[in-house]
């Protein structure tokens, strides 16, 4: 019993040695970045290396404060292009792979050496002084714009990284949801511009002179012929003109759009039933279509009623 408890134990500690084997790499600043670098580059070309614990062991993102500016940069190419190595098995192809990812990282350990490299010992100091002015506050950083778009990749990066096995897929999944909300969000946008045009626009923006249309003419140029034809004894031209008044004088007001396809019975329809001016132009169409389709001569009282309806719609 002792014995395999022993073992136990050992196998306990060995596990828990080999899970931390690869504690996760610091970089925190450019000296530990360009080490993180150099130590993915080395540790990727030897042969007994997990380059499925290594791309663990690289932190998603490395903050760092350069020339007073604080930058963030991302490791997740680096992550999945470890984990793509690793799912290889094809020797030759895996080979190639790991020689390509040697071969960038160490361009971008040169470009950090190159960073850090100056001539004059003094010139970096001076630079930093100079770039915390407020004049140089937004130059050199990444812009939000950038750093959101960047927090949403890996976001993505993460989720179908649980759905998809093959890293390749992983990518190619984000790219696919990202264009495919970008496409759906432009669809909506041209959706409601759509709407938007169609749309009816309001009375007040409608109210064109229509030809032939009965606001086409002033109401009260009707209501003048519409006396004229009094003067000369002709009451049933007056009714019509009288009548064309109302419909005028309403129709300008915004009652409803011109259209002079309209009968007598339509233009009431159009006066919703809550409005005061309905009960008024209800009698006013029925006298009107009672003498002039009707054919019917008025006598001068039935005119003075009819006029006087007229007037209390609002043609005075």
């Amino acid at each position: 019993m002792a014995i395999r408890r022993l073992a136990v134990v050992f196998a306990i500690l060995m596990g828990s040695s080999f899970s931390f084997a690869l504690p996760t790499l610091p970089c925190a600043s450019v000296a530990e970045y360009r080490a993180l670098l150099g130590q993915v580059e080395q540790r990727s070309g030897q042969p007994d290396v997990s380059l499925a614990e290594l791309a663990d062991s690289v932190p998603a993102l490395c903050d760092f404060t350069a020339a007073g500016h604080t930058f963030h940069l991302s490791n997740s190419e680096i992550q999945r292009r470890l984990r793509e190595i690793a799912a290889t098995t094809e020797q030759k192809t895996r080979g190639a792979k790991v020689k390509g990812f040697r071969s960038g990282l160490q361009r971008q350990l040169r470009g950090v050496d190159a960073y850090e490299l100056s001539i004059d010992p003094t010139a970096k100091p001076k630079l930093q002084q100079i770039m915390q002015q407020r004049e140089f506050r937004r130059v050199g950083g990444q812009d939000r714009m950038a750093l959101l778009q960047e927090w949403i990749f890996v976001i993505l990066e993460k989720f179908f990284s649980r759905i998809f096995k093959d890293p390749s897929r992983v990518v190619l999944g984000a790219k696919i949801f990202a264009w495919s909300l970008c496409i759906a969000v432009g669809l909506f946008i041209l959706f409601k511009l759509y709407r938007w045009t169609m749309r009816e626009r309001p009375l007040e923006a409608v109210r064109e002179v229509i030809p032939f249309s009965p606001s086409a003419k002033y109401w009260r140029d009707w209501l003048g012929e519409a006396r004229a034809s009094v003067a000369q004894g002709e009451l049933r031209e007056a009714v019509h003109a009288a009548y064309w008044a109302v419909i005028s004088h309403l129709e300008s007001s915004g009652a409803w759009r011109p259209d002079r396809a309209r009968t007598p019975r339509e233009y009431l329809r159009l006066i919703s039933l809550g409005d005061p001016a309905r009960p008024l132009l209800s009698e006013i169409t029925r006298d009107f279509e009672l003498i002039w389709y009707g054919n019917r001569l008025p006598k001068l009282p039935e005119w003075e009623s009819f006029l006087t309806k007229v007037e209390q719609i609002g043609c005075r």
